[in-house]
């Protein structure tokens, strides 16, 4: 299960409200939105992951165990979806923007996200709330863009793999994808 799914059912078992849940954990109301919609996941051992855990556990009435319990099966849930580090994963997406010439305003549009969201998450000081899914999407959006003749050649550089790789759409987006969350 995602984080964003526990994260609902918690909330429709509860019966409660963002502004309840904001009120009872100290964290914001937009925040909370955004986890809720996917966009966003506190990070494992954060201190917002505990204040998540405290809001739901008051709601719920719960005592420590149920904190315990809760803390740990949000932490469970939490997607990186990548099986590199941050740094190499942010620095290939922006080798991939640059290389295929993708403005953030435009992957923004394409994938539709907010730009200041997008911008944040090249600049490496946000993480996608569902790593996979945005690879997933930039991935198809840079199949898209890659495939004229000359971008393939840039692609292909870029990937260092074969034109074989790249024949297709669907080829190319599973490579751009692979490139960019694994080893």
């Amino acid at each position: 299960m995602r984080f964003q799914e526990l994260l609902d059912r918690e909330m429709e078992r509860l019966g409660r409200t963002n502004a309840e849940l904001a009120a009872a954990s100290g964290l914001g109301k937009s925040t909370l939105s955004r986890y809720r919609r996917g966009e966003r996941e506190p990070r494992w051992g954060s201190p917002q992951l505990w204040q998540l855990a405290k809001g739901l556990a008051a709601l719920g009435g719960g005592g420590d165990a149920e904190l315990d319990a809760l803390h740990t099966a949000l932490g469970e849930c939490l997607s990186t979806g990548l099986r590199l580090d941050h740094a190499t994963y942010i620095t290939r997406l922006s080798s991939l923007c640059r290389c295929l010439n993708i403005r953030s305003s435009a992957l923004a549009r394409a994938l539709a996200y907010d730009p200041s969201y997008i911008s944040r998450i090249l600049a490496g000081t946000r993480r996608p709330g569902d790593a996979a899914g945005f690879t997933a999407q930039v991935a198809a959006y840079a199949a898209r863009l890659a495939f004229s003749p000359d971008r393939r050649k840039e692609l292909q550089a870029l990937l260092n793999c074969s034109p074989a790789v790249l024949d297709t759409r669907e080829k190319a987006m599973s490579a751009i994808r692979r490139w960019l969350s694994e080893y």
